[in-house]
């Protein structure tokens, strides 16, 4: 806090002799000492600030939100379950009616429809989101989602599903186990 406080004195006391050097009537010396002995007080105020504790309570949040996704040591079935324990009693039943654990292997699925229910799995969190998109960028993101959801439903009738993308090998692996595929999800790595 120290250096912060004296780095932001410099800063202020040489922007004001710049602006105060340069006064056309002159400022009078008893100013200029008033103003840098304010900005001495200040210094000295944030310097006595004690924010180890405040310091220590970020680190924690930090840590937490490094370590602390619930999902992390979940297998592929048990994050969907985590995500759907997350919604209204009313939602919930209404998803998990639609799509029961290993749908695929009691009906044949409409075209669209495991595309739909990854999406679905998307939209409720089961990958990390890099940023806030708005705009053409917000766009260009939901069209990637989509096509990715697309990819997985069209994988679910092969033995491999092959990606380069974390997020997209994440969702395949979830939506493959839980809807009852025996597809399996290859992450890919750049060399």
């Amino acid at each position: 806090m120290e250096e912060i406080a004296t780095t932001t004195a410099k800063n202020i006391v040489g922007g004001l002799d710049q602006l105060l050097g340069f006064e056309p009537d002159g400022t009078s010396v008893g100013t200029k000492a008033e103003l840098y002995n304010r900005i001495d007080e200040a210094t000295e105020n944030l310097t006595s600030l004690d924010v180890s504790e405040g310091w220590k309570v970020m680190d924690a949040q930090v840590s937490a939100a490094r370590e602390g996704d619930p999902m992390r040591n979940m297998d592929a079935s048990e994050k969907v379950l985590h995500l759907l324990s997350k919604l209204e009693a009313k939602e919930q039943f209404q998803l998990t009616e639609k799509y029961p654990k290993n749908f695929a292997q009691h009906r044949i699925l409409e075209t669209g429809e495991l595309a739909g229910f990854a999406l679905t799995l998307f939209g409720l969190g089961l990958t990390k989101r890099k940023g806030i998109y708005t705009g053409s960028r917000q766009t260009q993101k939901f069209a990637a989602q989509f096509r990715d959801a697309q990819h997985i439903e069209e994988a679910s009738r092969c033995d491999c599903f092959m990606t380069f993308d974390q997020g997209a090998s994440e969702l395949a692996t979830s939506t493959f186990a839980y809807a009852g595929f025996q597809t399996q999800t290859l992450l890919l790595k750049r060399t």
